[in-house]
């Protein structure tokens, strides 16, 4: 009799499992299919990226941007196997979340939790959707590394899973640079081995530390054909440039804190609050002691890496200064795998515990519903990027107009990736040239330089598109911008883009 109950128990249990994961899945699936109406520029850089990159329009090179090598590769991956067009880009979409939420999923379930303390964490997870868009991928696909490197690096205490969370940690800052801001935790970890000091066994772990870069590094540029000095540049250099030098934007988010606070994050952190109590608690007393080897406790020392990637997500989040919504998901993301890895310490009752998904339930319709609204009135849209709720729509006659251009390469300024992929024509230039024409103190390399002086030195009658945003900017407009207005006519303006015209030719030396 025991062992029936027992049965139907387990069975109960992993029915309830699967169905919870099954609701994890239809949710992204219905949230990823936003792309199908917004066409995030962001994610279309990516895409289109992946999908024009080969050994003649490569990355750093011919290909501007301040991100890393792996999400390129990860979506030309995934384009070879599917092929390319607008359902596999939201298949494309939908497989990057999943990078994320497998790996938080079986986090949750390796904790052996009730199904409703498994709900209230993939309910967590799920609501990190919350007041993002599209162009959001890449901070979900880099928080995936992060959360394998951090779950390997807390969950267990061999060497073998030590190396397997550096791997993965070394994988996300080649995603995002941002992320080398938790290399401490990995030096820390080396440092405090489980024993007696050994200047072998932690030194061996220093040294996996600082070769692994390199040797991740070499693999990648050898890939993609681009060198240390193309990536420091784009990725240390711009982002330098880049970032906003006021002060009060360190602390002015009002879109962060809304939707922190509408998405009801905060309400797990309540509910674990001795918990956190507990850990802070733990770790002061011992602040004084880390520079000591081996004096920790393996408990203890886990207990510092919770709080060092809390502590060092706070500080990551507020030197970005910026409220751009995607990038919260850089504090969000670590917190909700501290908050997942210690669900198991919330002791409400089961029924209880249902009251937070349910109350989840409101936030997350809201960030189901404008897709779902969409989808509903518009059903052409899963099939036709053009249908009428389409960003697209926008500038469907520029794409038409550069799709009967007799030449293979067009040439956008201010371009965006979806207007040169749905067009058919491969970019003579950056997809994303934008930090050339968008300020006065425009953002130059040698290989964008060499983009605008070729553009200059072409034919005359050559035709081009610029970005009517651009063209509007007239306060704080490119002194580059200003050369090619110089040399060319406006042919027709087209809405979101105005056709351009070479009238003279630069002479220069390309």
């Amino acid at each position: 009799m025991k062992k029936k109950h027992q049965m139907k128990n387990k069975v109960f249990i992993v029915t309830a499992n699967l169905s919870i994961f099954l609701f994890m899945l239809v949710v992204l699936a219905l949230w990823s299919s936003r792309l199908l109406t917004e066409w995030g520029t962001d994610f279309g850089i990516y895409y289109a990226g992946a999908y024009f990159i080969d050994d003649e329009y490569r990355l750093y090179k011919e290909l501007f941007d301040h991100k890393g090598p792996l999400y390129y590769l990860f979506l030309k991956a995934i384009g070879l196997l599917i092929g390319w067009g607008s359902f596999q880009a939201y298949l494309s979409l939908f497989l990057t979340l999943l990078a994320f939420y497998i790996p938080a999923f079986l986090i949750l379930l390796r904790q052996n939790l009730s199904p409703p303390l498994l709900l209230s964490g993939v309910i967590l997870c799920l609501l990190l959707l919350f007041g993002q868009n599209t162009n959001s991928s890449i901070a979900f696909f880099q928080g995936a590394f992060l959360l394998i490197s951090f779950y390997f690096l807390t969950a267990t205490k061999n060497n073998f899973n030590f190396i397997l969370s550096l791997i993965f940690f070394v994988m996300a800052v080649f995603v995002r640079i941002d992320a080398l801001v938790f290399l401490p935790i990995y030096f820390f970890y080396a440092l405090h081995e489980e024993g007696d000091f050994s200047y072998k066994k932690n030194g061996l772990k220093v040294f996996l530390i600082l070769s692994s870069f390199p040797l991740i590094f070499v693999l990648l540029s050898k890939t993609l054909g681009f060198d240390f000095y193309e990536f420091y540049e784009h990725n240390i250099v711009f982002n330098y440039w880049y970032k906003s030098e006021s002060i009060l934007s360190i602390f002015y988010r009002p879109t962060h804190f809304s939707i922190i606070s509408s998405s009801l994050t905060i309400i797990p952190i309540f509910l674990l609050r001795h918990r956190f109590l507990s850990l802070i608690g733990d770790s002061s007393k011992l602040i004084g002691k880390i520079l000591r080897p081996n004096f920790l406790s393996r408990q203890a020392k886990m207990n510092f890496i919770y709080i060092g990637i809390f502590f060092l997500s706070t500080i990551l989040w507020a030197i970005s200064a910026s409220d751009k919504n995607y990038h919260l998901l850089v504090f969000t993301i670590p917190l909700v795998f501290i908050l997942l890895n210690n669900v198991r310490f919330i002791t409400t009752s089961g029924l209880r515990l249902l009251i937070y998904p349910a109350l989840a339930l409101y936030p997350l319709a809201l960030a189901l519903a404008p897709p779902l609204k969409v989808l509903i009135k518009n059903p052409e849209c899963i099939t036709d990027p053009y249908c009428s709720s389409s960003k697209i729509v926008e500038y469907v006659e520029s794409i038409n107009f550069l799709s009967k251009q007799p030449n293979a390469e067009v040439s956008i300024i201010g371009g965006r990736g979806w207007t040169y992929f749905y067009s058919g024509k491969r970019p003579a230039r950056s997809l994303n040239d934008w930090w050339l024409y968008y300020k006065t103190d425009p953002f130059l390399t040698d290989s964008l330089n060499h983009q605008h002086e070729k553009l200059l030195s072409g034919q005359v009658g050559n035709f081009f598109l610029v970005d009517n945003m651009l063209l509007n900017n007239q306060e704080n407009r490119s002194p580059l911008l200003k050369e090619i207005l110089a040399n060319s006519v406006q042919i027709q303006d087209q809405g979101k883009y105005s056709i351009f015209r070479l009238s003279t030719t630069k002479k220069v030396n390309l």
